[in-house]
């Protein structure tokens, strides 16, 4: 399943490019047969600013350079929209008892992964500390401690690199979950 994220993510990033090479080059050809249609309407358009009218051609020529802006802005976000992967907007959620965010690479892989206070209105990035066995702890165990609101979690049974793993691996079923459409997150 991880090559066809890979290849998802390539024709997302360079589709858009492919096209617009495309049809530049289809342009470029044409450019020659239509070189005659081009100086005919030239003309025409020369002379239609040559010629006096009721509205003064800086007006013209302004709202000709808004127009073409505002269309590039509209096209590319119709093309952001287009090729939004659904999976890279799954980046965060209460794992744990843990608000964890993250990130993806470019091949869908979690990176990035950051533990923040689940304490409504905090969202504080947590402070961990990993404690080892001894005589007071007898499993390994991780403590999240928030500076703002002092609000302590403990994990035991684990260290933070194992917690982390874990997260991960939770991460990825849910995103396999939601890509097969079996629950809603």
């Amino acid at each position: 399943m991880r090559w066809w994220k890979s290849i998802k993510w390539f024709f997302s990033e360079t589709l858009v490019g492919i096209v617009s090479g495309v049809v530049g080059g289809v342009l470029l050809l044409a450019l020659p047969f239509l070189s005659s249609h081009v100086r005919q309407w030239g003309s025409s358009l020369i002379d239609m600013l040559c010629v006096k009218k009721s509205i003064p051609l800086w007006v013209i020529i302004v709202s000709s350079v808004l127009f073409v802006f505002l269309l590039f802005l509209v096209v590319s976000r119709l093309l952001a929209i287009c090729f939004k992967d659904p999976i890279n907007s799954y980046n965060g959620d209460v794992i744990k008892g843990i608000k964890w965010r993250w990130d993806y690479d470019g091949y869908g892989n979690v990176i990035n992964l950051l533990p923040y206070c689940p304490t409504p209105h905090c969202d504080m990035q947590l402070e961990y500390d990993d404690f080892f066995p001894n005589h007071y702890y007898p499993t390994p165990a991780v403590r999240f401690r928030c500076t703002l609101c002092t609000n302590e979690i403990i994990i035991r049974d684990m260290n933070y690199d194992d917690l982390k793993k874990e997260v991960i691996k939770l991460i990825q079923r849910n995103n396999r979950i939601k890509e097969s459409g079996e629950i809603t997150i």
